[in-house]
Order: structure tokens, then sequence, then C-alpha cells
């Protein structure tokens, strides 16, 4: 979900709870954090010029080609893209064969990519993901990746091995586990910083 940062209200922050799916962009207030690559935005001070270009995977989306677009929507497994930039509304229109627009709201547009989606780079099971915790289940043997972000403070259940796989120019590591037992269900949680 794109956001802005005038005096309109943001409703992409709502989204993840409404609907118990893990979102990329939302609110516009990390930007020294490194997380900030994901961010959605119509208006940022990119490459130290404001501007109202839509930006996305820190490059102007007019700037990335069809096929670069489509390589970071497969990379984050973005199912829908949400936005009421107008420029961002005409490239997502345009590109019919990945995204079909399902829902209009207001000046919002909601775009369903067409793709299919995984959650794995490698490896496979199924995935379902909660408040601080990502449950894998039918988990295969051997080496895991999946397409969400590490962080230092997470752990697992039974204990995998897990360490950063850093994938294109993505600054925050996705996680990599090695599931050397086979285990059929991991969970990953937040530890907290010890």
């Amino acid at each position: 979900m794109d956001c802005d940062e005038d005096e309109r209200p943001v409703y992409g922050e709502y989204l993840p709870t409404l609907t118990k799916k893990p979102f990329i962009g939302g609110g516009n207030s990390a930007n020294f954090l490194k997380t900030r690559f994901t961010l959605f935005t119509g208006k940022t001070g990119y490459k130290n010029v404001v501007r109202t270009d839509p930006v996305l995977f820190n490059h102007l989306l007019a700037d990335l080609s069809e096929k670069e677009l489509m390589s970071y929507i497969d990379l984050f497994n973005v199912e829908y893209v949400g936005t009421r930039n107008p420029a961002a509304i005409k490239i997502f229109g345009d590109f019919k064969r990945h995204f079909k627009e399902i829902e209009k709201f207001g000046d919002s547009h909601i775009f369903k990519v067409i793709s299919k989606n995984s959650w794995f780079i490698e490896g496979s099971g199924m995935v379902k993901f909660d408040y601080d915790r990502i449950l894998l289940t039918n988990a295969s043997q051997g080496k895991i990746i999946l397409k969400t972000h590490q962080l230092e403070t997470l752990k697992t259940d039974p204990p995998v091995r897990m360490t950063a796989f850093y994938a294109k120019d993505n600054p925050v590591p996705f996680i990599q586990l090695e599931n050397d037992h086979g285990y059929k269900t991991i969970l990953i949680y937040n530890g907290g910083i010890n």
C-alpha cells in the first residue's frame, strides 16, 4: 500500500490487522531505516530531491521495466498493490498481464497480482503469519529460504540453524533455515532482546 505525507488519512496501516496478511509499504515514518527499501510512496526525498513520482523498492516506479518490477513483486511475494498515486495507477493498470484492478474506493485503487505466489525462494511448506510469529508446516528437509525479513531477535522451535540470506539489492536479509533434521513443523518467533 502506498503512503503519502499529506493530511489525507492513510488506511494501509490497518490492512494487516484486518486481513491477517503481511504487508509491505505503509506509513512513511521510517526515513532512516534500512527497511525503508520496501516503502511504496508517491512523495519522497528520493536521491535528495523531493519528488511526487511513485517510488517502490528504492526505485522510481516509472524507471522499472515490467520485467524488473515483476522480479521485485515475486521476490517479496506481493499479492496485492494498493495506491492512490495517479502515475502508479496508470503503470499498474497498463501492466494488465500481471495486475488486475479488483477494487476502487475514493481515489484508492487495489490491484491483484496475477502471477503465482510463493513464500519460498528455496524449500517448500505451508506458511502462516501471526503477530511476532511465523509457523511453517509440512516443511521440506534441508535449506529453506523464506521471502520474509530476518531479525536478530528471531528464534525457532525446535531449534534449527537460522542465517541471513541477501537477495538482489535488498539491504535487509531474508530468513534462511537449515532444516537438516527434517522437522515438519517449525515455529519462528520473536525471542526478544537478551
